[in-house]
């Protein structure tokens, strides 16, 4: 019998041409978020303060902000070439296949309108009850603890780590590796990230990673 295989994709940078959803609404508005970042990295904030102060500096240049602007934000940022192909290639071979990002839950929904995803994690920015976004969020995922959100998906569906590819690009991305098999580097901006991956592929066409994904693994 076949065993069940899954593969584990980041979101920001690897299905789509933009690295950071989270930059692109901070160059939207205006707004340099790197003290925020280097706090963050440090441990000075934790991760769901990382949000609430990044939010912050959006509501300085703007107040109040439609969650619904954030959104048409979102269909902006470019998504792969034939990405849709690629994850339909995917489901057709019998793959399960996840995103598991620390960006924002408004692109993952709508790069989940063409497809269904067996799961997805993501982390959301809150609005009030009139639509507005306010400065707190809801964590999917801690950007350096992927693993568990793997790990936990693996145990879900019964899946084993050596049947379990993972695709990240940046710094972050490490985590996701410790819980797979076959840990690929796509466009990575990290050389820790390249030194940590079985295979490192620069392409704009996401069936360049599918096609090696399913010769490979």
């Amino acid at each position: 019998m076949e065993q069940e295989k899954l593969v584990a994709l980041d979101m920001d940078g690897v299905l789509t041409k933009h690295p950071s959803s989270w930059s692109y609404v901070h160059r939207h508005f205006g707004v340099d978020n790197s003290l925020n970042y280097a706090a963050y990295r440090s441990g000075k904030l934790s991760y769901p303060a990382f949000i609430t102060e990044d939010v912050k500096l959006w509501l300085t240049k703007k107040n109040p902000i439609k969650g619904v602007e954030i959104m048409e934000l979102m269909r902006q940022i470019p998504l792969m070439d034939n990405l849709y192909p690629g994850l339909n290639e995917l489901r057709k071979r019998g793959y399960h296949v996840a995103i598991v990002s620390g960006g924002i839950s408004w692109l993952a929904d709508r790069i989940s309108e063409k497809f269904t995803f067996d799961k997805v994690y993501s982390n959301s920015i809150d609005m009030d009850p009139e639509g507005n976004i306010i400065s707190s969020g809801t964590v999917g995922v801690i950007p350096q603890k992927k693993n568990i959100a793997i790990r936990e998906l693996q145990e879900t569906l019964n899946i084993t780590l050596e049947n379990t590819s993972a695709v990240g690009d940046s710094d972050f991305d490490s985590s996701m590796y410790e819980t797979a098999g076959f840990r690929i580097a796509f466009n990575p901006s990290s050389q820790r990230l390249i030194s940590a991956a079985d295979l490192t592929i620069y392409s704009q066409d996401f069936l360049d990673l599918v096609k090696r994904i399913m010769k490979t693994h």
